[in-house]
């Protein structure tokens, strides 16, 4: 199934049984620094069971190993590669707010005028998307048209160091750019997914952040159920409570609920 690669997809159901072990070696091993990239990727792909815990856990050092290997700052979805799915849609509100952000100290002509024909391609492609009358198939020779020009884009030879920097990840990611118009059920951004992860993070800002890599792999744990469960209708603190009292019972934890 196709989705942004957000936060969202940190969400996975609990480990099986018999899988800490093998988890916390993973994620042990990403914080020293000894996994590469491709290894955790690999190992996203063979053990999706512990998603939560190498993604958590590796992010940064996939951040690091870019920057180390090809001399350039990280992308800013690094830690998002970590997770495998079939395909995947980055955010264009947080790509539209870059080029604001960057119009702020660089007023070269160069740029802004590769600025401008970035955000109108961009916004081009999502009020394609908002038309009500939009589907994949009857507008395919559109979006083929906006993948041209992003191509096109993508491949200007430029001086401004921002727009190189820019160019080089539209011919590293323009296949992800404009996923939502081929599926009707991916969204353009993926505020959705922050909006799901947030009140993980206020909690462990205001708990005074977690004081051990266990306490870390267990919050990841917690709140991978937590949502998961919410999401799906259902009372996290009952269902995890009736969870506890079946594993008390019969010494096996019950499966998620649909």
């Amino acid at each position: 199934q196709a989705g942004a690669i957000a936060p969202a997809l940190v969400y996975q159901p609990v480990m099986q049984p018999g899988t800490a072990k093998s988890a916390n070696a993973i994620m042990d091993a990403a914080v020293r620094g000894e996994l590469s990239r491709a290894q955790t990727l690999r190992l996203c792909k063979d053990h999706p069971e512990v998603v939560t815990l190498a993604f958590l856990a590796a992010g940064r050092r996939i951040a690091e190993l870019q920057r180390r290997d090809h001399e350039q700052q990280p992308s800013p979805s690094a830690p998002y590669e970590s997770v495998c799915a079939e395909d995947r849609q980055y955010c264009l509100v947080h790509l539209l707010r870059e080029l604001e952000k960057v119009d702020q100290h660089n007023n070269s002509p160069e740029w802004q005028a590769f600025a401008k024909k970035l955000r109108r391609l961009l916004r081009d492609g999502i009020r394609l998307r908002k038309r009500d009358d939009f589907t994949p198939d009857s507008n395919r020779g559109r979006v083929d048209r906006l993948n041209k020009r992003l191509a096109d884009l993508a491949i200007e030879e430029h001086v401004d160091a921002d727009t190189r920097r820019l160019t080089k990840r539209l011919r590293q990611y323009a296949e992800y750019l404009f996923t939502f118009l081929d599926y009707t059920d991916v969204p353009f951004e993926n505020i959705f997914a922050e909006r799901q992860i947030r009140p993980a993070v206020i909690l462990r800002k205001n708990s005074q952040s977690n004081r051990s890599k266990r306490g870390a792999a267990t919050q990841a744990i917690l709140m991978s159920v937590y949502r998961t469960l919410k999401l799906r209708g259902l009372d996290p603190t009952k269902t995890i409570a009736d969870a506890l009292k079946t594993y008390l019972t019969t010494g096996q934890l019950p499966s998620l609920p649909a």
